[in-house]
């Protein structure tokens, strides 16, 4: 469970930086990982990221429960 919300969170930050076009607009997307990690970010830090949100979140449903 832990490595598919892993390569899901991944995928939602690589998801974040899609450009889309709505009605022949260009809309940029959020960079999520640039505006957490800063300018020169690798790979391994986007994993790092993803997976560091997957556990603060799984501890933040512990609390709740």
């Amino acid at each position: 469970m832990l490595i598919r919300d892993t390569l899901d969170e991944f995928a939602r930050l690589k998801a974040a930086r899609a450009v889309h076009y709505r009605a022949g607009k260009r809309i940029e997307g959020e960079d999520i990982p640039l505006r957490l990690l800063g300018p020169g970010y690798t790979t391994e830090d986007v994993w790092r990221l993803a997976h560091r949100r997957v556990l603060e979140r799984a501890a933040f449903e512990d609390l709740s429960e």
